[in-house]
This record gives structure tokens, sequence and C-alpha cells, in this order.
């Protein structure tokens, strides 16, 4: 939300983005931050059909590295940063990085193009640990070889997506190696609901820091000790109705998390929809002490169903019946009048009787949903998909 102290750097930010040619035209009707409210959207669309060309607001010398966005589906969008953008993103994930200091840190997101793996990476010499770039979806690091690492270097932090924790967790139960003790694991790149949380807490016996955001805009929340996410400064979020006008979300209400890149040089987006829905509510909503907003992503869609109505609240669901059941993997899809779970495990997962009737759950047998091979090869080369997803209908 728009804070009085924010007014200043918006309006630098309306003016900077106007060095791009795609906002050159487009801000013309927004003459400052008091007008800022009648600034068009900016989305996903727009990116892919311009470029990332079309938003760069600084002199081609000032660019620094280049990324992309890993989507399902659709054409990746771009996105360009100055040394001083990859700086205040250090800044901004100064919760979520604290502890990586003095650390030997499995970094495990993809290198290629992606920006999480490189932002960790920077945290970690800047915090004083050590880095072991075990990067993941290759053929050179699998799963075998990380989780080798990990018990052979005594390593204490693991940075990587929710589920690339389970998978690594469960090669090495398969291997028969301990668990070792690990300080935290530090996610992103994931909705991460509570439960979700608590499945990766469970197999590693170890807590979870979540970091929220996106290619296109950097860093935009990190969770604190209360596992809250709270917006990081810099960023300015908003939650609108995803109806025309979009008019400003009260706090607790639905909406598209929409944000405008404060201090981001390179290429500077007002008003961005992330495509993720989501709530806010004011800092006092956590007694941790932070200032910035608290924000609750809940994923990319949203039902009509009065009980499981987002992303969230299936993936909790699955979660939950998951851990009851000892189990590490699921598959979850919807249909207009169902919610189908698979959990794979042993035994049967145990009944939920708070589930619904309109969820059906089915057990299914280890190696199903996950590639047992796979997961435990020595080379994934030439291998097949690791995970077999199941399609929603929605």
């Amino acid at each position: 939300m728009l804070d009085e102290r924010d007014q200043p750097l918006l309006a630098a930010c309306i003016e900077r983005a106007r060095g791009g040619a795609f906002y050159a035209k487009r801000l013309a009707a927004v003459a400052d931050a008091q007008q800022f409210a009648c600034a068009p959207l900016t989305r996903k669309s727009d990116l892919r059909s311009v470029g990332a060309a079309a938003f760069i607001a600084v002199e081609p010398s000032e660019l620094f590295q280049y990324h992309e966005t890993f989507g399902t589906t659709g054409r990746a969008a771009g996105s360009w940063f100055t040394r001083r953008d990859y700086a205040n993103d250090l800044q901004r994930v100064q919760h979520w990085s604290a502890p990586f200091g003095g650390q030997r840190v499995l970094v495990r997101f993809p290198y290629a193009l992606s920006m999480p793996a490189h932002l960790a990476q920077r945290a970690v010499e800047q915090r004083g640990g050590a880095i072991i770039a075990a990067s993941s979806r290759n053929s050179v690091c699998t799963h075998v070889r990380a989780v080798r690492l990990i018990d052979e270097l005594a390593l204490g932090v693991l940075a990587c997506s929710p589920f690339e924790a389970l998978l690594l967790a469960e090669a090495a139960k398969r291997l028969g190696l301990r668990r070792p003790s690990m300080r935290a694991i530090c996610v992103a790149g994931e909705l991460l609901s509570d439960e979700y949380r608590a499945l990766v807490e469970d197999a590693w016996g170890a807590p979870v820091s979540n970091l929220y955001g996106s290619t296109e805009t950097g860093a935009l929340a990190t969770s604190c000790e209360r596992n809250v996410l709270h917006a990081c400064d810099g960023q300015l979020l908003e939650v609108l109705a995803d109806e025309p006008p979009h008019g400003r979300c009260a706090a607790g209400e639905l909406g598209l998390i929409v944000v405008t890149t404060l201090d981001r040089e390179a290429m500077p987006l007002i008003r961005y929809v992330t495509g993720d829905y989501g709530r806010w509510f004011p800092p006092s909503a956590c007694r941790c002490g932070r200032k910035g907003i608290v924000v609750e992503p809940v994923g990319r869609f949203r039902t009509k169903r009065r009980e499981y109505a987002t992303e969230r609240d299936v993936l909790d669901l699955a979660c939950r019946i998951a851990r009851r059941s000892a189990a590490r993997f699921f598959a979850a899809a919807l249909t207009p009048d169902r919610i189908d779970i698979e959990i794979e495990s042993e035994a049967p997962p145990a009944p939920d009787t708070s589930a619904g009737a309109d969820v059906s759950v089915r057990h299914v047998a280890p190696g199903t949903l996950v590639d047992s091979s796979q997961l435990l090869a020595e080379c994934t080369a030439r291998k097949p998909r690791l995970v077999r997803v199941m399609e929603s209908t929605l």
C-alpha cells in the first residue's frame, strides 16, 4: 500500500520509467504520484509482446545481468538488472538469507537464466558463507550427487524450491543416509502454504525461510520468525479487484497482487500484475515488529467453491493429508465438481473426515508420482521426466 514516505520514490520511478519505449506514451497522462491510481496496469503479455528491451530505462553500459521467467505456460518474459538493482535485492533478502552466515550452503536453484540461484550465491558471499553450487535440473549434479554432498560436506543450509527439498530428503532416505543436522531450508520459487512448509520442515527437521518474488520484479516479500511474509522496502505492493476498474482491496480482501518497483533502475515496472492472487494486512497484523505490510499470496487461481477456493487452500489440503500418511509426494487436480488428490505412500492415506464430499483421495504406490529410478540415477541426461503431473480441467 502507498505510504507517504514512498511518494518521492514513486514520482522518481514514474519519471524513470518514461525513459523506456514502452512507458514513454503509456504514462503520458500520469503527471505525478497523485495520479498513480489512474496508471494502466502492466501485464506479462505486455512484457512478452514487446520484449524486455522496450522497458529498459538506463544506458546499455549500465546493464549488469539478464534473467528470464520459468513459467509453466507461454513464452518466457525477460528482465534486466543493473548492479545497483542487484544490490537492492540483496538488501531486501536480508531476513531470508540470515541463516547463510558462516554456513556451507547448497544452492540448488537452476543457474541457467533464473534469478534465485544468482541472488542466493551473492547473499552467501555477503554473509561470509561457503557456496556449493549444485544447480538443479541438470545431468551433472543429480539428486544422488547432491545428497552425498550434503552428507559428506556437513552442509548447514539448503537453498532451493520447496519441492526440490522434498526430492532431496527422499533421495537421502532411499540411499540410507542419516538425516543431516540442517540449520535452515531457505526456499523460493513456489507457493508455500502453512502445511507445505510443515511438510518440508518434517522432512529435514529444520525451519523454513521463505522468499516471495518474481524474475520480473525481484524480491517482493520475505518471511519473519513467525512465518509471516512482509513486503520488502523499495517495492510497492497493491492488491486490486480482478474486475475493471480494478479498485484497491481493503485489508483481508482477496484480489490480484500488483507491484511497482520503486527503486528499479534497469527495468522499472509500473503496476505490474504478477499473476498471483492474494491478500494484504497492516504490519500490526504480525507481532514481529517488521514495518512492511503483511502479504498472503494464495496462488494463480481462485474458484467459486465455498471451501478450497484458492490454490493455497488446495495445496494445504493435499499436504495435510500427505503429512498424516507420512508421505512426501502428492498430486492434486481440480475438476468442475471435485478435487482429486493422489498420495504416494507405502500405506493408504489416513481418512480425513474434514475434507468434504467433493474431495477424492487415492493412494498410489511409491514410484508412481516420482520416478524412483530417475531420483536415484547417477546420471539423468537421458532419463524420462522425473515427476508425473495431474492435469486440472477447470
